[in-house]
């Protein structure tokens, strides 16, 4: 009873059903890593009462309001307009566009191949995943031209900062990095913040999340 009186009062707090659900597992964990050691009898979490978390219908912005929001992007912050762009043309999940490298991207070809996401585990930091498109975990997408003018901008913007540095960039360099040289991936949490830091710079136009695109 205290478990699921702890769970009502969270969600009286404004926390979300997912987020509580989330808090019960870790519960759960905890209580079934103590009784298999002896530290308890028995698992309270399994007879608590968890909120239903109901799926939201899919909200994708107009393609008026992602232009709006792209033509003030490309201006204050060219790094989330391309992320913005790449998950509005192509359908890109966060953490594929954190995976992006630009041995991935064949500007001659028009074609960009995702094969790679980045997953951030507290404790353990970023690793290489698979990603969910396609049968295999992979897949190759066209670019129109508008998109390949980004993607060439941004790594010109790359390839001056290392020039700064006297570095040349590395074939394995990620076109999203918080690391001069983009040897590390960003972390799609990065993204997140910074699309929504602009959205709260900009309460005129209606707002969107990635995952909305």
């Amino acid at each position: 009873p205290e478990l699921t009186m702890l769970y009502d009062s969270l969600i009286v707090d404004g926390l979300s059903p997912a987020s509580v659900r989330l808090v019960h597992g870790l519960v759960q964990a905890a209580f079934a890593w103590g009784e298999k050691r002896g530290h308890v009898r028995s698992n309270p979490a399994k007879l608590a009462e968890c909120p239903t978390v109901r799926p939201q219908p899919p909200h994708a912005p107009s393609m008026e309001v992602v232009k709006d929001h792209l033509a003030l992007l490309q201006v204050e912050d060219p790094e989330t307009a391309l992320a913005v762009r790449l998950a509005a043309t192509i359908g890109l999940r966060r953490n594929e566009i954190a995976g992006l490298r630009w041995h991935h991207i064949d500007f001659d070809a028009g074609l960009v191949s995702v094969t790679e996401g980045i997953t951030v585990t507290p404790g353990e930091g970023a690793t290489v995943t698979e990603t969910k498109t396609g049968q295999h975990g992979h897949g190759v997408f066209s670019i129109d031209a508008g998109l390949a003018s980004m993607l060439q901008d941004a790594q010109e913007r790359l390839e001056k900062v290392a020039a700064d540095l006297g570095e040349e960039v590395s074939s394995d360099a990620y076109v999203f990095s918080s690391d001069p040289l983009h040897e590390k991936p960003i972390n799609p949490d990065t993204l997140t913040k910074r699309l929504r830091a602009h959205m709260d710079r900009h309460p005129e136009i209606p707002s969107f999340t990635l995952k909305d695109l």
